[in-house]
């Protein structure tokens, strides 16, 4: 896991991230559905960003995401967090890769 680094994803990262999203989708009733990427721009970097995500890279090559939304909890007057989105390409399971991205999310929503 020494060569995973997990990291804020930036909007020059659309693309990536729309690909990997892309393999996210595969099986999924929405396989075929259009996702523009102004339209991820918007949701996740735009002024009313409605999400955070996480990139992970293994020597560099993006290999999977995280994605989480910020909460209020009306009871005990905290905020926290729900994780919305995980994904790790195929070849790059079972290599700690999700747990790592898990675990840069949770940083996030404690701080």
């Amino acid at each position: 896991m020494q060569d995973l680094i997990v990291r804020r994803a930036a909007p020059d990262d659309v693309l990536v991230l729309a690909a990997l999203i892309d393999g996210f989708a595969k099986g999924h009733p929405a396989e075929q559905h259009s996702r523009p990427a102004e339209r991820m721009r918007d949701a996740f970097f735009g002024e009313q960003s409605v999400a955070q995500v996480l990139l992970a890279e293994r020597q560099g090559k993006p290999i999977g995401f995280g994605v989480w939304r910020r909460t209020y909890d009306v009871f005990w007057s905290m905020f926290g967090g729900d994780g919305i989105g995980l994904y790790v390409t195929p070849s790059n399971r079972g290599s700690g890769a999700a747990l790592c991205i898990i675990a840069a999310i949770c940083a996030e929503i404690r701080s």
